[in-house]
């Protein structure tokens, strides 16, 4: 991504303006770390109503709660921008800029995703280093009464009150019934303090009142922290609750801390859990406080669920422990994950607990200890092209080996797939990389994209084409298609933009079969045989890896044109790790004499065990863990597979997994785009 503030003459889309309009209530929490154990220094939240014309322009009648000085601001008035793409995409001025000022550079802009109305987002792109989430939803007409809260109710909920140490940190979830009469009943809170570590604390309440003013809730379950409770006593005080139009989804927390709630009005059943979902949350990590220290991490991005447990996900990450002077503290991390549907309606992975609402539209998540953190899932918009002529689905770019999805950057040289209608008239695939396929042409920032194919995902139109290298420094890719001369809809992407304004990465490994989930298209370099399963690869030997996305290389090459020789390195480094370990690399750059490729040549380090292992590559600002590689023993050729395990060390990581497999085919040097199996948005973008 880049700053919304360096877009230049590429401006963002803000066809989707009208997608937040009317009064709604919001809440924006912010913590700013200050000290080497993680505490904070600064907390400021904002709440109340925002007012959105529709046309970029929003205004606010809302108080704020200033940790630092203690006091609430009744009247916090401001007024601010925002530009929202089609796809609900994008991007306002911070509410709290005029109480705690970013940086010029972008770091009072919070990056969102609007669907359903509602809107989740946070500052990744700022340079100081805090941590924030902001929510909102339209404010119901008729206003909500008391009898609007009514039914069974589960709530999440990050904290980290009192003296604002990681050690008093907390993530919980509280059950409650209420009658619609002011009175919440079997009220039930339980979760995690950090000082506890994995030991769970619980707290009946019994009855809580509540009241209702201004279509929001007052509950008040008493009480104040103190240095006898504060470790026992997950909740105190009152709390501000607001509800969604269709009164699905609530969220909120305290007029006097620096707290985030979310939750959900129970649903019944299974959800319907699958497709695109934006999604946005916050952690406080405390796996080291036996070190001496807690950190922060926020996230916005996208994740599409596949079926049978898999997922694809993508997070916009700024984590404070990350942050130092010379380097950037945020990137885009793209994943494979895996999740279980439990027979309550729930769900689980790795790190989180789950739950749904409006079949499966709306999901909340719960941390579990010792990653305490809160998350928010909406069902994304369905899209379908408004005539006859060339349509881009604004939901459907990806990176055409990984399938990273549409909320994920850019990089200059990757090679990207979109989908839509009317794209073209055939079914054509041309490795030279022409300006003009199938008398089809794409623009990127004006500039002729070179195409390799156009109509090759199954039975879904699409195109894949290369970002051109002209792109780098750029903030935003404004993409465009010619069909026969008719122009499609313009969408717009985040080019991955580093500190000093050069280009940046955003790899994606190829996977046999296609698609980015399964095994890495890898070879042995003795014989150039792919290393699967029953061949794997073995430690200590250099293997080749297939990839695309790694940005600009040196010396540099024309757009389309194909690797030179001697081979064309990457500018940027890249870091591989296997099975968590790292990998020595010997090559990282064009492969030669082949257009729109990337190669890694890496050594297979040992003290790995022997079975599928997750392939990550790691650049200054991307992190990728889709893809599997499957390494031997060391003394045979033939493995007893093992499950993989999805972890980083390159990073602090929040998502696990698990194998997703597919039995692997024969390899083909220069990969065709992603079969329709894994088509991102095909299910969007039928005719």
């Amino acid at each position: 991504m880049a700053l919304a503030g360096m877009a230049g003459a590429q401006a963002w889309d803000n066809s989707g303006n009208g997608l937040l309009k009317g009064v709604y209530y919001f809440r924006h929490t912010l913590w700013y770390v200050a000290s080497s154990d993680g505490s904070l220094g600064e907390a400021i939240v904002a709440y109340g109503q925002i007012t959105f014309d529709g046309n970029g322009n929003y205004t606010t009648a809302a108080a704020s709660y200033d940790l630092a000085a203690g006091t609430v601001t009744s009247n916090y008035n401001v007024s601010g921008t925002y530009s929202i793409a089609a796809s609900g995409y994008g991007f306002l001025d911070s509410p709290l800029s005029s109480t705690f000022g970013g940086s010029a550079s972008g770091g009072d802009i919070v990056y969102g995703l609007v669907s359903n109305g509602i809107f989740i987002g946070n500052s990744t792109e700022n340079q100081i280093g805090y941590n924030d989430l902001m929510i909102a939803a339209p404010l119901p007409s008729p206003a909500p009464t008391l009898s609007s809260l009514k039914g069974n109710y589960t709530l999440a909920v990050l904290d980290m009150p009192a003296t604002a140490s990681p050690y008093e940190a907390r993530d919980f979830q509280i059950t409650m019934t209420a009658d619609g009469a002011g009175n919440l009943t079997n009220v039930i809170a339980s979760g995690y303090v950090g000082v506890s570590g994995t030991g769970a604390v619980r707290n009946s309440l019994g009855t809580v009142k509540y009241l209702s003013s201004g279509g929001a809730f007052n509950l008040t379950f008493g009480g104040s922290f103190d240095s006898s409770n504060i470790d026992s006593t997950l909740i105190t005080g009152n709390h501000y609750l607001y509800v969604s139009p269709d009164g699905n989804f609530v969220f909120g927390g305290s007029p006097t801390g620096w707290d985030m709630i979310v939750g959900i009005r129970n649903g019944s059943g299974a959800p319907t859990f699958s497709g695109l979902y934006y999604q946005a949350g916050m952690d406080e990590d405390v796996t080291y406080l036996s070190q001496g220290y807690g950190n922060t991490d926020n996230y916005v991005g996208s994740l599409k669920a596949l079926g049978n447990g898999n997922i694809l996900g993508h997070q916009r990450i700024v984590n404070t422990a990350l942050f130092t002077q010379t380097a950037t503290n945020v990137y885009d991390s793209t994943y494979a994950d895996g999740i279980t549907i439990n027979g309550d309606g729930s769900a689980d992975d790795n790190f989180q607990h789950y739950y749904f609402t409006n079949n499966g539209a709306i999901r909340i998540g719960l941390g579990k200890a010792p990653v305490l953190g809160i998350s928010v899932a909406l069902a994304g918009p369905t899209f379908t092209a408004p005539g006859s002529g060339p349509y881009i689905d604004p939901t459907s770019i990806g990176n055409s080996a990984s399938s990273a999805l549409f909320t994920t950057s850019v990089a200059p040289g990757e090679l990207i797939t979109f989908y839509g209608a009317n794209l073209a008239s055939d079914s054509l695939q041309d490795a030279t990389f022409p300006a003009t396929l199938d008398n089809v042409q794409v623009k990127i920032n004006g500039t002729f994209a070179p195409m390799l194919s156009v109509n090759k995902c199954g039975p879904y139109p699409c195109a894949t084409v290369m970002v051109p290298y002209e792109v780098a420094g750029k903030a935003v890719a404004q993409i465009q298609l010619f069909n026969n001369g008719a122009a499609s809809n313009i969408v717009t992407a985040w080019v991955s933009i580093l500190t000093d304004g050069t280009g940046g990465t955003a790899p994606g490994v190829f996977t046999v079969p296609a698609g980015g989930l399964g095994y890495a298209a890898a070879q042995h370099t003795t014989d150039f045989s792919l290393i699967t399963p029953t061949s794997p690869a073995q430690p200590g030997e250099i293997i080749a890896m297939y990839l695309t996305g790694i940005g600009p290389v040196t010396p540099a090459v024309a757009s389309g044109a194909p690797g030179p020789v001697p081979a064309a390195t990457s500018v940027n480094a890249l870091n591989v790790a296997i099975g968590g370990v790292g990998a020595t690399t010997s090559f990282v750059g064009l492969t030669p004499q082949v257009s729109g490729l990337a190669q890694i040549n890496l050594t297979i380090p040992t003290g790995i065990p022997a079975g599928d292992q997750v392939l990550e590559v790691a650049g200054p600002d991307s992190d990728t863990f889709e893809a599997l590689i499957s390494v031997g023993s060391g003394s045979t050729s033939t493995v007893n597979v093992q499950p993989a395990t999805r972890r980083s060390i390159t990073r602090t990581r929040k998502h696990g997994g698990r194998p997703l497999g597919g039995a692997p085919s024969g390899f083909h040097k220069m990969p065709a785009a992603r079969t329709a199996g894994h088509a991102r948005g095909a299910e969007n973008t039928q005719p």
